[in-house]
């Protein structure tokens, strides 16, 4: 930094006043204070804000850029006997004064200018004061408590009204009052874009960045479409991380949209969320790329992505001077990860090449398949990083080349992704189809079997239920017969002891054959087979009701059904259904309709009981059909079956079949 030894300037000075005529115009040339010498001072004066420190060698004069590039930030700034900053230190400076001021000559046309003048600011922190010619133009200081702002602001693309009578031909003085710590990455005049004082009407019709909420629904979009294809396709962990990635870029951009924080004081807040967001979508690109090449997270990666993971919440409630320590740090150590990355693509690319039949590579490689546009993506994406990372690192300039980068990486991937998405899509609807056809037929088999087991089963039992009155009931009559005849022995009679005996084993025969008659009637009632349904179901309900003590009422039209599977189920529903509601129902009464019109027969069974809190007990295939073997029966003629309990109010259960099913 070169003391204020500038004679030069007042040659020119003369030669302004000797030559320039004073007029009044409507126009207003721009003067782009980046372009013009200015001088510095550690604190700050009242009396300062209408020194023009020419010939001060206490204020030290920081040349202007050719290009307008120059940024202002304390930090940045080669100050003489400045204290040396602690590389991620957790104790910043105080906060403190600066003073930066500018000597401006205008000339006649800017000086009597009738058109509205103001002063446009890229960006600015943290409090701050404006003075021209001695007079406040904005005062943002709200004082310090405990070495630390009270409430500090930042403003970027602001812009502040100079009052014509303020300005004056020849020589003028911008005096600027920074209050912040000298630690702070953002402490000044932090961006090396052009700082202008021009007329209003310019600074407002100056094209707004509209690209940067542009990108801010363009990531918000890509992340939305990569968490719709995680949630379709759950496995495949490196959607949810593209996800991941495109959110925390959406962020990135939204914390950095120039004309969001004059509407709202962000303070050190954007900040903080913009790190984060760059700490972040580190982490997540690595996870990016390992789960997608390799399905899962290598040692180094892991590594990498807690690094990153930690420095975020560290972004969270750090100092700002720590997280910008955190950011120079990612900006010298990105290459690691990005030269790991890189290798990994390139090794997977060779592999998948090494696949290919000679002849088969071309250039389509690269934008068609995954690990070809990848390897492209990725390419773009870390050269433009490159360019910007060295730019900020060695120039403090911000040419945010990194947006094309990551917007060629995204529409690449994403586009490559989504025909995969497509292909899959389709592939798993055509396997879905094949299976619902398999499941159809399938079912339709079980189906076929289930009633053919029904009607074997049904088979079974009534021949069980002849053979057991046939067979045994005949013989244990002729044994019965046979004991009588004993006892009608004249011989015999006069023993009481053996009459007795006769007696008793007469007894057991006819107790056998009660049970034996009962057995068979509960197999295959022949009643059912003689008389029909509602004979059968009457006289089931008689013996039924003796044991249980239940009332069962039976209200049943005339009615003849020849279909003998049809009168066999209705049959066992009822059956079963009766044996459910002395087991599990605490029922007094049981009201049965079974009624029949034109198109179908409807069984209707209800009972006044506590109703039923579980049908794991009544589903139980061991105690009978169940609920299950009862549905089974009746949709396998075609017919339905409801089953519904309200607990406390009883069970109702339905079954309907069709006449026209039963009649094909």
């Amino acid at each position: 930094m070169d003391n204020i030894r500038h004679p030069s300037f007042y040659k020119y000075f003369v030669c302004f006043v000797l030559f320039a005529t004073p007029s009044k115009g409507t126009s207003f040339d721009s003067i782009d204070l980046s372009k013009l010498d200015v001088y510095f001072h550690e604190g700050f004066s009242p009396d300062w804000v209408t020194l023009i420190p020419l010939n001060n060698t206490s204020w030290q004069r920081i040349p202007g850029d050719p290009e307008g590039r120059r940024s202002l930030s304390i930090r940045n700034l080669k100050l003489e006997n400045k204290p040396k900053h602690t590389f991620l230190s957790l104790n910043p400076s105080p906060a403190e004064s600066f003073t930066f001021i500018f000597p401006i000559l205008m000339d006649s046309s800017q000086s009597f200018t009738t058109k509205g003048v103001g002063l446009g600011l890229v960006g600015i922190a943290y409090n701050w004061q404006i003075y021209f010619n001695g007079h406040l133009l904005d005062d943002q200081i709200f004082g310090i408590k405990d070495g630390k702002l009270i409430d500090p602001k930042r403003k970027k693309r602001y812009f502040i009204s100079i009052p014509n009578q303020y300005l004056k031909f020849g020589l003028n003085q911008l005096t600027i009052h920074i209050v912040g710590s000298r630690d702070f990455m953002g402490t000044g005049l932090y961006y090396s874009n052009p700082y202008i004082i021009s007329s209003m009407s310019e600074l407002n019709n100056q094209p707004l960045p509209i690209h940067q909420y542009g990108l801010v629904w363009i990531y918000l979009g890509a992340g939305l479409f990569w968490l719709y294809m995680f949630l379709k396709l759950p496995t495949q962990y490196n959607y949810l991380y593209f996800t991941g990635w495109a959110f925390t870029i959406a962020g990135y951009n939204l914390s950095r949209i120039d004309f969001l924080t004059p509407l709202k004081n962000w303070g050190l807040f954007s900040f903080r969320f913009e790190y984060i967001c760059i700490f972040l979508s580190s982490l997540f690109f690595i996870g990016f790329i390992q789960t997608l090449i390799y399905k899962k997270l290598s040692k180094p990666a892991i590594i990498f992505m807690i690094y990153y993971g930690f420095s975020a919440i560290l972004s969270a409630f750090s100092p700002i001077s720590f997280i910008n320590d955190l950011l120079r740090l990612w900006q010298m150590t990105i290459l690691i990860p990005m030269g790991f990355l890189v290798y990994q693509i390139g090794y997977a690319v060779k592999d998948e090449i090494s696949k290919m039949k000679p002849g088969e590579l071309s250039f389509a490689f690269f934008y068609q398949s995954m690990m070809g546009s990848l390897l492209l993506g990725a390419i773009f994406l870390f050269f433009f990083l490159g360019l910007d990372i060295v730019s900020s690192l060695f120039y403090f300039n911000f040419n945010h080349l990194n947006i094309i980068g990551f917007l060629f990486f995204t529409a690449t991937i994403t586009t490559v992704a989504f025909s995969d998405f497509i292909q899959h899509h389709i592939k798993t609807k055509s396997r879905q189809e094949k299976l619902e056809v398999e499941v159809i037929r399938r079912t339709k088999s079980i189906q076929s079997l289930a009633k053919e087991l029904i009607r074997t089963q049904e088979n079974e039992r009534a021949r069980l239920s002849r053979e057991l009155h046939d067979e045994i009931g005949q013989a244990l009559t002729v044994i019965n017969l046979s004991l009588q005849h004993l006892a009608q022995n004249t011989e015999l009679s006069s023993s009481k002891k053996i009459m007795n005996q006769i007696r008793a084993c007469q007894s057991t025969v006819k107790e056998a054959a009660n049970t034996i008659h009962q057995f068979a009637f509960n197999l295959h009632p022949s009643i059912l087979d003689d008389l029909g349904l509602v004979p059968a179901m009457k006289s089931h309900a008689k013996s039924f009701s003796v044991r249980s003590r239940l009332q069962i009422n039976i209200n049943a039209s005339d009615l003849e059904i020849d279909h003998n599977e049809a009168r066999i189920s209705l049959y066992r529903i009822f059956q079963e259904s009766l044996t459910n509601t002395a087991k599990h129902s605490d029922a007094d009464t049981i009201n049965i309709s079974i009624q029949s019109n034109e198109s179908e027969i409807q069984l209707t069974i209800q009972d006044n009981g506590k109703g039923v809190q579980s049908l794991e007990k009544i589903n139980d295939q061991n105690s009978g059909l169940g609920i299950i073997g009862m549905r089974e029966r009746i949709e396998g003629l075609g017919g339905s079956f409801s089953f519904e309990s309200i607990p406390g109010e009883g069970v109702l259960i339905t079954a309907k079949l069709p006449l026209q099913e039963l009649s094909n």
